[in-house]
């Protein structure tokens, strides 16, 4: 009963706001991670270098996302998304997928983030 009241009279204090404010931030960052994994592949026809950079950058762009899981597609495996410079119509192709033209920019990663979001 009495660490109760201490507590309160911590959190009325300025570092007492400033803990809420963390707890705070902590929880809501939490609540990303509570989502479900997404599995994205890629499908690209590039050379191994720019395979590779795409890649990376990629996983840069969504490091702060854990629940996002990124590989090279394998035809047998299910993705909640795929993304791709081939033309998929030539394909028996049932997944989500991503269209990008060339290596994209920031527009598209943030395009890519808005379906993540959705799929969720």
């Amino acid at each position: 009963m009495q660490s109760d009241t201490l507590f309160k009279k911590y959190l009325s204090t300025e570092n007492g706001k400033y803990f809420q404010y963390v707890l705070y931030t902590l929880v809501s960052n939490l609540k990303r991670y509570r989502k479900n994994h997404v599995n994205i592949a890629l499908l690209l026809n590039t050379t191994t270098f720019l395979y590779t950079t795409f890649l990376l950058n990629l996983e840069e762009f969504f490091q702060s996302n854990s629940s996002i899981n990124i590989s090279k597609y394998c035809k047998h495996t299910h993705y909640d998304l795929v993304i791709t410079n081939v033309q998929l119509d030539k394909f028996n192709f049932n997944e989500n997928y991503y269209f990008i033209s060339d290596l994209c920019g920031t527009k598209d990663f943030k395009d890519i983030y808005a379906i993540i979001d959705e799929i969720n």
